[in-house]
């Protein structure tokens, strides 16, 4: 269709270029009858005066006598350009062709009508799929931003990326369709079109060919008048050359005496005093301009504008501080890239794909590394670096030196730093606070901090008695602490941190009622398990069985609010981090088959602290060889949420949904 169309403008336009031509070969005409009506008026207006002399008058006259031939010329020239060149070429064919071309455009059109047909259902089919997969990749993006939104919404917005989603794909199919049937109707009216095209070739030839004869004609008369021109010219420039100045002159000077010039006398350089005595103050200028004084009372400095002569003008603007006339204010920008996520899915399992995919969208989306673990992205990993530096400390106590006592007097200090820290932000806070006065922004970031600092307890602060302690510590012969056992004689645990974890951890478990910060604890856990993962480790190992028994009631109380609000989300990710974090702990500690209360071993804690250490020491059961890991997993095995049906189902359904948004 281009190409045809392309052809009917060019044989169209060339029919326009004869028909220009055709109105430049009048014009030329008209300017030729036009040039000698001029050059007959140039010889009634030329006439030479009385006073020049015999070899001008001669020139004159020659010239006037040129102007007359060129004037026959010029209308023999336009004569011969009407009627051979336009009348007896261009105007014929102009005619011709125009009627030609009109059939053509017909023919044309009429095979155009089949390719509008299939054209007009291609059309169609691709605006009905454009506008499918731009809803459901509307839909899959608002899916994705629904993290902060009730359960129930979240969950429905996942359905509707999935109806989106089907919709695209039938909709692609179809435009496929489309396609097919567009391109066998194009070949098929191509084929027409090759005989139009074919004709419209034919006419351009002749076009060229009756343009190259007119000009060639125009040529040839154009010729001819100059071959005319130029014999007038070359007479009127041997009258011309004939011409002398000089014996003109002496003609003119014999003839009229002249008389001669008065040589005056030269103009001398004076001072400025003397002419201002002559000339006054005629040399000053006729208006002077008056400076605007200043405001009294003010001194400009450099580069001062005046301000007070010019309040409006110059007054100061906010930006004037900055340098160059740039705000300090300027507008920073923060666009934060998403992460890409799509993994290979043509390379793996069908189960695999979906469990790959459901864990990264809970790890935070974050890059993998080569081992398959995913590294920290958050402002948070160098806290993580420190923390993962620790937990891959060797297991076995210092030496008994006095430095050794020294350095667990410096880690006691710092451990008790830690742990006043979550007690100094939530004090820090109440105080500075009023009720009601934070933002949703403020919330959100002091419930990140206090996560953070409850973590810290549970990672930081539960090392072995061997590391925190040096071999000439009193504490650790007293009473030697194992990290395998649950037991309230060997908590790895001050009184002040678990007076810490006594006010932190009711105010948790009441924090979880809120679906926002539920999500916010899971990602502060991750986050954790992130920094201090080790390279080649699918499990992030803490110091203390202890410490996985504090995590696991903690996840109960995440089941028991999400079991109550039906907060598919918090499960689903929980379940996955179960998996993800351990401990070790002696083969009988089995926490699937023990339960634990963090108020009544705190208790336990208390009465023991009470007694005297050697009493303490003498009743502590014998520790077992054998010892094995621990996951969170087995402290939440038996919770009554798991025994949801609908919970399976949504979460399945939750998944598919992340499987489609990627696919998008």
């Amino acid at each position: 269709t281009s190409d045809w169309c392309l052809a009917v403008s060019r044989v169209d336009s060339g029919r326009t270029l004869l028909e220009r031509l055709r109105a430049a070969l009048l014009l030329r005409a008209n300017a030729a009858v036009e040039q000698a009506s001029k050059m007959e008026s140039l010889v009634q207006t030329f006439v030479a005066t009385n006073l020049e002399s015999k070899t001008v008058m001669s020139a004159v006259n020659a010239l006037r006598l040129e102007a007359v031939h060129q004037a026959d010329h010029c209308r023999e020239f336009a004569e011969a350009i009407r009627r051979d060149v336009v009348e007896g070429t261009l105007t014929n064919t102009i005619h011709n062709h125009y009627l030609v071309l009109q059939q053509i455009k017909a023919d044309g059109s009429e095979a155009q009508k089949e390719l509008t047909l299939a054209t007009v259902d291609h059309q169609k089919a691709m605006h009905r799929y454009l506008r499918c997969s731009k809803e459901a990749a509307a839909a899959a993006v608002k899916a994705q931003a629904a993290e902060g939104e009730a359960p129930n919404v979240r969950t429905e917005l996942a359905l509707s990326a999935i109806r989106r989603c089907v919709e695209a794909k039938a909709a692609e199919d179809e435009h496929r369709e489309s396609v097919a049937r567009l391109n066998a109707a194009a070949q098929a009216n191509e084929r027409k079109m090759a005989i139009i095209l074919q004709s419209l070739q034919d006419m351009d030839e002749k076009r060229m060919l009756c343009f190259r004869d007119a000009l060639r004609k125009a040529m040839v008369y154009q010729a001819a008048y100059l071959r005319n021109v130029q014999y007038d010219l070359e007479q009127t420039i041997k009258t011309v050359d004939a011409v002398d100045p000089m014996a003109d002159l002496q003609e003119f000077l014999g003839k009229y005496r002249l008389p001669k010039k008065q040589t005056g006398a030269d103009v001398k350089v004076q001072s400025w005093v003397e002419l201002d005595n002559t000339f006054g103050d005629a040399l000053q200028p006729s208006a002077s301009v008056t400076p605007v004084p200043w405001a009294p009372g003010s001194t400009p400095a450099h580069g001062s504008s005046g301000s007070s002569a010019f309040p409006t003008s110059f007054a100061a603007s906010p930006f004037s501080s900055s340098p160059l006339g740039v705000s300090s204010l300027g507008v920073s920008s923060a666009a934060a890239a998403a992460s890409n996520v799509a993994r290979s899915f043509l390379q793996k399992s069908p189960f695999t794909r979906v469990m790959q995919s459901a864990a990264s969208l809970v790890a935070g989306r974050g890059p993998a590394s080569e081992s398959g673990v995913h590294t920290p992205q958050v402002p948070e990993a160098a806290a993580g670096e420190s923390l993962a530096a620790e937990d891959q400390r060797p297991q076995g106590g210092g030496g008994g030196s006095a430095s050794g006592a020294g350095r667990s007097e410096e880690k006691r200090g710092r451990r008790e730093e830690k742990t006043s820290f979550f007690a100094l932000i939530t004090r820090s806070e109440e105080q500075d606070l009023p009720a009601n006065a934070e933002s949703g922004d403020e919330a959100k970031v002091r419930s990140e901090r206090e996560f953070d600092a409850l973590l810290d307890l549970l990672w930081s602060e539960a090392e072995p008695a061997e590391k925190r302690n040096g071999a000439g510590d009193v504490e650790s012969e007293g009473r030697p602490v194992t990290a395998f056992v649950v037991d309230p004689a060997q908590c790895p645990y001050s009184p002040e941190v678990r007076h810490q974890l006594d006010a932190a951890l009711p105010r948790l478990k009441s924090d979880f009622a809120s679906p926002a910060k539920r999500l916010a604890f899971l990602k502060a856990v991750e986050r954790r398990r992130r920094a201090c993962m080790v390279r080649g480790h699918k499990q992030v190992y803490l110091h203390h069985m202890l410490c996985l028994r504090i995590l696991g009631e903690i996840s109960e109380w995440l089941l028991d609010a999400a079991d109550e609000q039906l907060d598919v989300w918090t499960g689903r990710m929980l379940l996955l981090l179960s998996m993800q974090i351990a401990a070790s702990g002696l083969k009988s500690a089995d926490p699937q088959m023990q339960t634990f209360s963090w108020v009544d071993f705190a208790q336990s804690c208390a009465e023991i602290d009470k007694k005297d250490r050697g009493d303490a020491r003498n009743t502590l059961p014998a520790t077992e060889a054998e010892t094995v890991r621990w996951s969170l997993h087995r402290c939440i095995y038996h919770h009554r949420y798991w025994n949801r049906v609908t919970f399976w189902e949504e979460a399945l359904t939750l998944t598919i949904s992340e499987e489609f948004q990627r696919q998008k």
